[in-house]
């Protein structure tokens, strides 16, 4: 394995004060910040071909093309924000704009050593469109002195926030010179422990990731991303109130409230694997799925796969609509 992931970082921040202005003082904060994140990155499997066996007895073998890609990163974003005080009470408004792209740039991958027929070399230009994140989030805060010498205090707060671009399982992974793998049965026809390519059997798959049999040199990965893929959310609420005690030691409680939305889901996209597949496949209908069973530590199971019919292709990732998480909890201080 070897990378390499320079980050390129400016920061501009700024603040100005400005009293008595529309019933009150105010406080505005503002900046501007810029990354930039290329990364070059390879990845081998030694020998390309890694046999498998059960009780000493030749299985299958594990088929890589490695991994050499070359894909980089830019956010930029603005903030600004405006804190408002008038008598005993203290508003905070902000306001957050973020800028995240994502794109592969041009990349190459040699060929499977041990059958480059069947893993051929992949050179890719790169993508003709960059993933794009374009998020806009508010910020509220709320303060108020109860008792007017800050010994007890009430305050709400609220705020969005939006993930950060995951370069690379949302990049790098639709990439097609990034890590594919292809199992197939293997006999090991010479007794010497190693794979050679007349042991190999290529008429049947157990299993690929980001890779297609039917096409082995496509500059398309078999992964796909929605077109529309936005980026999770998480909205936020606090409410608290501190007392101040005695001198220097006060107490307080917060009770927190977040809803994680619009979050990513990865579905397996017409892929099967030989024990039944693992997560949903998408687009396809509940009648494509045939009972199987297996002897299992001395009982019979009974699970699902997909009939005939279904190749194993890629993977497929969109955000999960109709799905959210929560979190509540009490924070004492």
């Amino acid at each position: 394995y070897y990378t390499v992931r320079p980050n390129h970082i400016a920061n501009l921040d700024g603040n100005y004060f400005l009293a008595n202005a529309l019933g009150g003082d105010h406080e505005f904060k503002f900046g501007f910040q810029f990354k930039k994140a290329p990364v070059e990155s390879f990845t081998t499997y030694g020998g390309d071909a890694w046999a498998v066996s059960d009780g000493g007895e030749p299985l299958e073998v594990w088929m890589y093309r490695n991994k050499a890609v070359n894909y980089e990163g830019t956010f930029w974003a603005l903030h600004f924000q405006d804190i408002f005080t008038k008598g005993n009470m203290t508003l905070k408004v902000g306001l957050r704009y973020d800028h995240q792209r994502g794109i592969n740039n041009e990349s190459q991958v040699p060929a499977n050593m041990v059958a480059p027929d069947l893993m051929p070399a992949v050179v890719y230009p790169g993508d003709e469109e960059p993933l794009i994140w374009k998020n806009l989030s508010p910020r509220l805060g709320f303060t108020y002195d109860l008792t007017g010498d800050g010994k007890t205090i009430v305050k709400a707060s609220y705020g969005r926030y939006y993930d950060l671009l995951d370069l690379y399982y949302l990049v790098s992974d639709f990439n097609p010179a990034s890590v594919s793998e292809m199992d197939l049965p293997w006999t090991d026809l010479n007794g010497d422990g190693n794979v050679q390519r007349n042991e190999i059997d290529p008429d049947t798959v157990y299993y690929t990731r980001n890779f297609d049999p039917s096409n082995p040199d496509s500059l398309v990965s078999p992964n796909q991303r929605d077109p529309n893929l936005s980026a999770p959310v998480n909205d936020e609420f606090i409410v608290g109130a501190e007392r101040e005690l005695i001198p220097d030691f006060s107490f307080g409680v917060n009770y927190i409230y977040k809803r994680f939305s619009n979050m990513l889901q990865w579905d397996y996209y017409h892929r099967a694997y030989r024990n039944g597949p693992a997560r949903p496949f998408v687009g396809i209908p509940s009648s494509a799925f045939v009972p199987a069973t297996e002897d299992f530590e001395g009982r019979t199971v009974t699970y699902y796969e997909l009939g005939p019919g279904y190749e194993a292709v890629g993977e497929f990732l969109p955000n999960w609509n109709d799905y959210h998480q929560t979190y509540q909890g009490l924070e004492f201080t």
